[in-house]
């Protein structure tokens, strides 16, 4: 079975902060599995940026291979990750160096990227990241819903 997991960030700046959201869309065999997929969000700090809010979709779609499918699945099975942001696709495959405060969002995304056997991330162009792009947005909103309940 293919497994394709696709994950985007998004930031906005608002009178509460810095927002940011994240998404993970899930294909099975090129079908969109709504289902399965995760968003979230955060009221970040001043030093939030979209890098960590991509960050923390890489993160998330590393999770949720790890909870759907173990690392007991189907060694048939192939899983594969997509992120448009070329900067954490190269700094996830250990392309590109990074500064020291995105060292423990790579190593919490290599951990579970690890379990899975997981080796590298592909980059897109964002045209085929669509699906993970609303559900970063999704992400951004449920901040204000969490905040006014």
């Amino acid at each position: 079975m293919n497994i394709d997991l696709r994950f985007d960030g998004a930031v906005r700046v608002s009178k509460l902060g810095t927002e940011m959201g994240w998404g993970v869309a899930v294909f099975v065999e090129g079908r969109y599995e709504d289902e399965f997929c995760v968003t979230g969000g955060s009221l970040g700090f001043p030093t939030s940026s979209v890098n960590i809010a991509e960050w923390e979709g890489c993160i998330a779609a590393m999770k949720l291979a790890y909870d759907l499918f173990g690392p007991e699945r189907d060694p048939e099975d192939i899983i594969t990750v997509y992120g448009d942001s070329e900067v954490i696709v190269k700094q996830f495959n250990q392309e590109y160096t990074m500064k020291e405060k995105f060292y423990e969002y790579y190593n919490r995304a290599k951990e579970y990227a690890d379990k899975m056997g997981i080796k590298k991330i592909i980059w897109q162009e964002r045209k085929f990241n669509k699906h993970a792009d609303v559900l970063s947005k999704i992400g951004l909103q449920q901040i204000l819903i969490n905040i006014s309940v």
